[in-house]
Formats: C-alpha cells, structure tokens, sequence
C-alpha cells in the first residue's frame, strides 16, 4: 500500500482556521438565538476579525447568520 502524503503546513494550517471559524460561527449564531438578526451579525463579525490568517466581510458573517437561522446547513471552505 502506498503511504498518504502528510498534509504540509499550509494545509494543516487552512484546517485549524476553518474549525476556529466554525465554532465561532456555532457559538454566535447559538448564543444569539433570541437576539436580533443584526445584533448576531455584528457580534459574529466582531469575533471572526481576531482570526488569524483569515479575513471575512460583514457579508460573509450576515450569510453565516442567516442560513444558519433557517436551519441550512453552512459549509465554512478556506482557501
């Protein structure tokens, strides 16, 4: 058998900021349930720009708020 190649740094670091950003993203849009859909917005942006290596706009936030809300499922890709 062949042996799989380990991941290299940049792939390894691609895969630490998207699940720093997904559980941003869950505990946000959990915690702020009950607020107001451009409260949750505002915090969930707040919070994802003191994530290292990875930029996201108000609109990328306000995407995450709202698919979340209905219930979609929220795919969070790094690249």
């Amino acid at each position: 058998m062949a042996r799989k190649k380990a991941p290299s740094g940049e792939d390894k670091q691609r895969a630490r900021i998207e699940r720093q950003v997904k559980d941003i993203v869950d505990e946000i849009v959990y915690a702020t349930i009950d607020e107001d859909v451009e409260v949750a917005i505002d915090k969930l942006h707040t919070r994802l720009q003191r994530v290292n290596g990875a930029t996201f706009d108000r609109a990328w936030a306000k995407r995450a708020v709202e698919t979340m809300r209905r219930g979609d499922l929220f795919k969070i890709i790094i690249r």
